[in-house]
């Protein structure tokens, strides 16, 4: 708790295991933040990522805008989304809904509302710079990064935001 404001890593490990906000807490938060840093790069280049050290690794904006389209599907007011499966399209769905693919290897998805995802690729490009200290993966000139530490917390922020909308809405329909 004393380190949280000190560190991002302290404040995303404490909000991941209910230590920080644990009214904010689930399980969920875990799965979520390990599936979307798993889009982002191979287990070797994570490792790499952490040993740079606390806010000084940043990632190729595609790649974030990638992970992001992977790992956060889009749904309507209606609740359907692009295209996945019934079963997880529900904007509730904590489980996420796995996807197989023959070329590539599987990976899990969450519905967010499409204002949340969108709220979340802005922010990333509001934040994109074109010369960061130290580069996660392959460094190219005209390429813009992203501070992978931040990025981390916003994606923590913006789906605890998601199951908070969700929280409120199940209320209401409850109500009723």
């Amino acid at each position: 708790q004393a380190h949280n404001k000190a560190s991002p890593r302290i404040k995303l490990f404490g909000a991941l295991v209910g230590i920080v906000n644990p009214d904010g807490y689930s399980p969920t938060l875990s799965e979520v933040t390990i599936e979307f840093l798993s889009q982002l790069g191979k287990p070797d280049l994570i490792k790499k990522m952490m040993q740079l050290g606390s806010g000084r690794t940043f990632v190729e904006t595609v790649a974030v805008l990638r992970a992001i389209k992977a790992t956060f599907r889009v749904v309507d007011a209606e609740g359907s989304t692009n295209g996945a499966a019934a079963a997880g399209a529900a904007a509730g769905s904590s489980g996420g809904v796995l996807h197989y693919s023959a070329d590539e290897e599987d990976w899990r998805s969450w519905a967010v509302p499409t204002e949340l995802r969108h709220r979340l690729v802005q922010w990333v490009e509001a934040r994109a710079v074109s010369d960061p200290p130290e580069v996660f993966g392959r460094q190219s000139p005209d390429q813009k990064y992203v501070n992978c530490d931040e990025l981390l917390l916003e994606v923590l922020e913006m789906f605890q935001l998601k199951m908070r909308l969700d929280r409120k809405m199940l209320t209401e329909l409850f109500r009723k």
